[in-house]
């Protein structure tokens, strides 16, 4: 999280957190908290200013998260050739051609019929 990262960060630049605060204008206790909470939630522009400090890339702090976010993500929006085809049939439609394929797959999803199983429901 972005606590450990910053920590990991001051470790290797020899900065404690008073002269970080000192550096970004951000206060003392902003800079402890950031670190002991260790969470993903950090006022964005405190980060910013940490960065610019450090010469630190944002990216860096959230490297973890979007590696997480990409193994767990729906199969759906990983490549997969199904809803490529789809994706490159609609783009050839028009506004009514659209209608339609919204409205089928509407009617796809409602019926139930077609419905992807999430595994957690298949153990109940």
């Amino acid at each position: 999280m972005i606590g450990s990262k910053l920590q990991e960060i001051l470790d290797i630049k020899h900065i404690n957190p008073a002269e970080l605060s000192r550096l970004t204008g951000i206060s003392y206790q902003t800079i402890v908290s950031i670190i002991k909470r260790d969470n993903m939630k950090v006022d964005l522009t405190c980060l910013l200013k940490i960065c610019d400090v450090l010469n630190v890339d944002i990216e860096y702090f959230y490297a973890e998260y979007d590696e997480y976010k990409k193994k767990h993500s729906d199969n759906l929006s990983e490549s997969n050739p199904l809803l490529d085809t789809l994706l490159s049939n609609a783009k050839q439609l028009n506004t009514e051609g659209l209608e339609k394929l919204v409205g089928y797959s509407d009617d796809l999803v409602s019926s139930g019929k077609y419905e992807k199983v999430k595994i957690q429901e298949k153990a109940m």
